[in-house]
């Protein structure tokens, strides 16, 4: 076959796995390291992670896994017991959680090494991908928020899942065994995040890119298993998570999933490309002010009319002279890549809102990757002379650096985001060393983000939570409540929507103003900052 041929002049040059790991190893991990752990002693907690680490300092695990079904729904039993695990027993100390989750990115990496590599049977590529995957920015968030360990933990047993996968389709010498550890890692990869659901639609489109020998439906037939498994598990999930929060199900109607699949795939496009160009910020180019007020309906036609031109004019027109230089087998590899990228896109829009974070797009990553693999599996079998060979390697490693840039330039501004949150955090103490209780505290001119990913406080629960544990006090939730947005302190001061009077009551008000110049909070008084939003003066 053609394929036989082509990938055999891939195979002729790899080294042996065990020579391999000398090179593999190191590099992930300088790949890692660099943009990483440079900032480490100078980060702390973000966001979501002051209530996760509230509850574990106040109740036992039992308590914070139970609270964390109750209020995610239970779609990720196994990813909050790892998180409840986590806090229990890292607490409060952010280097330790810092390297813990560098070691989890640096083991998914890894996976991704051993499944580019097994499937595309080249080393180089494999090490390509997996050390892209390693560095590329939009993983700063999953990287730097421990509650998003279920993220990379589950994409990591895919990964896995999907190594072993390929052993048993392609028959090898353990094929049983390779089956029964392949599924249980896909079981356990949808216990700890819905995302891995989508892989569903993937195995079968993998068992028919990895043996040009069978047909779609001999295809199928291999991977009914993984098909059976998710759906069932799928669900359960779904039962089990009805019965545990059915306040707040979201619409699981047809056009909903539809537009929300759309608006998800947009926004992830955005994204992607926003901040892999983000480390150029520094330049104030225009050109990246302007991308991002880009609307998301635009991206995406942009990329379907990208489809419908490679299907018209690549596929028809092109087919006969493509076939010269790359086999019908890679644009079997293409097709599942785009598959690999958009389907996780899809569960979100079915178990969540219209709303993307990065951590959410750690799974598309992989898609992201293969098709880069598919490029380089493309172009590899062509270079013959040592001269063609040195400039695809400096492209390949210019591609790495770019992003390990990237993500080193970025990485500083969560840096800073932890030193607003410190400055906020000792004025408060300095200010109030002991609030009264039912106080509502706030904090106006106060810089929810720095930059575009950078989160100080995602909610004001979330910044309560943590002066709650600073303060020492167990239950400060419960009696006060903080405004840390200049909207919410509109509200309060009479612009736009009123907050009632019962939302109020007698309940003591204290205004604090951060000045980005001294680093600290100044209290002020209920009439000044009613003067300055309002304009009005008694």
């Amino acid at each position: 076959m053609q394929i036989d041929n082509y990938t055999k002049s891939l195979e002729n040059n790899n080294m042996s796995f065990s020579h391999l790991n000398k090179i593999v190893l190191p590099v992930l991990a300088v790949c890692i390291m660099v943009p990483i752990l440079l900032t480490v002693n100078n980060r702390g907690f973000y966001s979501d992670d002051f209530y996760y680490l509230s509850r574990a300092a106040h109740h036992d695990i039992s308590y914070s896994f139970n609270d964390s079904l109750r209020m995610t729904g239970g779609m990720r039993p196994l990813g909050h017991l790892l998180a409840a695990l986590q806090y229990e027993l890292l607490g409060a100390n952010s280097l330790s959680h810092q390297l813990w989750m560098a070691t989890l990115h640096f083991f998914s990496a890894f996976c991704v090494f051993l499944f580019i590599r097994s499937f595309f049977r080249h080393w180089f590529i494999g090490l390509f991908a997996s050390a892209t995957f390693a560095v590329i920015p939009w993983h700063l968030q999953t990287i730097f928020w421990p509650i998003c360990d279920m993220n990379i933990v589950s994409s990591s047993l895919i990964l896995l899942s999907a190594w072993l996968f390929l052993g048993y389709v392609r028959d090898c010498d353990h094929k049983v065994r390779c089956f029964v550890l392949s599924l249980f890692c896909y079981v356990l990869a949808i216990l700890f995040h819905e995302q891995s659901l989508s892989w569903l639609v993937v195995w079968p489109l993998l068992a028919w890119a990895a043996d040009e020998r069978k047909n779609f439906r001999q295809s199928l037939l291999c991977s009914w298993h993984y098909i059976l498994s998710a759906v069932l598990l799928g669900g359960f999930l779904v039962i089990f998570s009805t019965g545990t929060q059915p306040q707040s199900q979201p619409d699981t109607g047809l056009v909903h999933i539809v537009t929300s699949s759309i608006m998800l795939l947009g926004k992830t496009l955005k994204i992607h490309i926003y901040l892999t160009l983000a480390g150029l910020r520094s330049y104030h180019l225009p050109v990246l002010k302007e991308w991002w007020h880009i609307d998301i309906w635009k991206i995406f036609t942009l990329f379907f009319a990208i489809i419908v031109v490679w299907i018209i004019f690549v596929k028809n027109v092109w087919r006969d002279r493509i076939s010269m230089y790359v086999p019908e087998h890679f644009w079997r590899c293409i097709l599942m890549g785009g598959v690999m990228f958009i389907a996780p896109i899809g569960i979100l829009a079915l178990a969540a809102s219209p709303y993307v974070e990065h951590r959410h797009q750690y799974f598309t990553s992989i898609g992201f990757v293969f098709i880069l693999s598919c490029g380089c599996y493309g172009i590899l079998p062509k270079l013959t002379g040592n001269l063609s060979r040195a400039l695809f390697t400096i492209l390949i490693c210019s591609i790495i650096t770019v992003f390990a840039v990237c993500t080193a330039t970025r990485s500083q501004e969560w840096v800073e985001s932890w030193r607003i949150q410190k400055n906020v955090i000792t004025s408060l103490q300095h200010l109030i060393p002991f609030p009264p209780e039912r106080t509502i505290i706030i904090i106006d001119d106060f810089p929810p983000k720095i930059g575009f990913s950078a989160y100080t406080y995602g909610n004001e629960s979330c910044l309560l939570t943590f002066v709650s544990k600073a303060y020492n006090r167990k239950d400060l939730r419960a009696h006060s409540r903080f405004w840390i947005d200049e909207e919410n302190g509109k509200k309060f001061a009479g612009i736009g929507t009123h907050y009632t009077t019962d939302e109020v009551g007698d309940r003591p008000i204290l205004f604090f103003r951060y000045i980005p110049g001294k680093k600290k909070l100044v209290q002020e008084t209920e009439y000044s900052y009613r003067t300055r939003h309002t304009g009005f003066q008694d």
